[in-house]
């Protein structure tokens, strides 16, 4: 069984999962996509495996003496939610985040998914670094921990990572996060190699030569806070050069994936290529969905 129970106020010192061998969540949201629920109803779990959902399950063979009870009330209850872009910072950086720490820290935010970008100190760049990362994920026991590998060695964007090996070992796809592959030739040949493993590439979008120094997207704020601004075009540039990368080869197996896209061209790049039907997503952090 793995739900979430979200809300703004956090109950403290329950253990939801321990307290009995039934369970019933009443009175929150339900939304599970899945299978097309969102509403207000009951959730009955029994030996830790969800036994029915609906706005009766109390009559579902509860043994009422026996169950505990949580009033959701106020709250969600959803599936275990995923994280598809982590930064923890083992190896290299473990003075700031473990995977065995940040995987308690999902756990407690409601999600049993994870999956953790390459740009580690060294980075993940070979099998042997997604063994580490599943090796230790298995030890922590807290939730799904997956792995991207580098698309290329060291993250310089020159040479291609052994990016078959890390499929082999598990990498469930391929990024340079924190960067940009900046050379068009080196991401068309990361793009084709791909194809053979039926991974996702994700892409840093940021064209260095629009991008300068800037530490924020260029506009009104930069300029009242006096901060250097970068362009829109340093991520657009990149995003449309990959889409025609894509179109390019079409007729393979590719999965395009946009990572952290932050202004509203972008929105329409991927919306136009969503059209033509190519095989491309985007996400969005929340920051930069409120505050660009």
């Amino acid at each position: 069984c793995a739900l979430a129970i979200r809300d703004s106020s956090q109950q403290k010192g329950i253990d939801y999962f321990n307290m009995s061998s039934e369970l019933l969540i009443k009175n929150g949201r339900v939304i599970d996509p899945a299978n097309g629920i969102d509403k207000k109803c009951d959730v009955l779990i029994v030996d830790e495996k969800i036994a029915a959902v609906g706005e009766k399950t109390q009559d579902s063979g509860l043994k009422t003496q026996d169950c505990k009870v949580i009033d959701a009330a106020g709250k969600l209850v959803t599936p275990g939610l995923i994280d598809i872009h982590v930064h923890f910072r083992e190896p290299g950086d473990e003075e700031e985040e473990t995977i065995a720490s940040g995987s308690a820290a999902a756990v407690a935010a409601g999600f049993t998914s994870v999956v953790c970008m390459p740009n580690t100190n060294p980075p993940i760049e070979n099998e042997t670094d997604v063994e580490y990362v599943h090796r230790k994920a298995r030890q922590a026991r807290k939730t799904h921990v997956y792995t991207m590998g580098a698309i290329t060695k060291r993250r310089e964007g020159v040479e291609l990572a052994e990016m078959g090996l890390m499929a082999e070992a598990g990498a469930v796809g391929f990024t340079d996060d924190g960067r940009g592959v900046q050379d068009p030739s080196v991401m068309l040949r990361a793009l084709k190699y791909a194809i053979m493993f039926d991974v996702v590439m994700a892409q840093h979008c940021q064209d260095d030569s629009f991008a300068g120094k800037g530490v924020m997207n260029a506009g009104y704020y930069s300029t009242i806070l006096g901060l250097p601004g970068a362009d829109a075009l340093a991520e657009e540039a990149m995003l449309w050069r990959d889409i025609q990368l894509v179109k390019k080869i079409r007729p393979g197996r590719i999965r395009y994936h946009a990572q952290h896209i932050s202004t509203a061209g972008s929105v329409e790049l991927i919306r136009a290529a969503k059209k033509d039907s190519l095989p491309i997503t985007c996400e969005v952090t929340p920051h930069h969905l409120l505050l660009t």
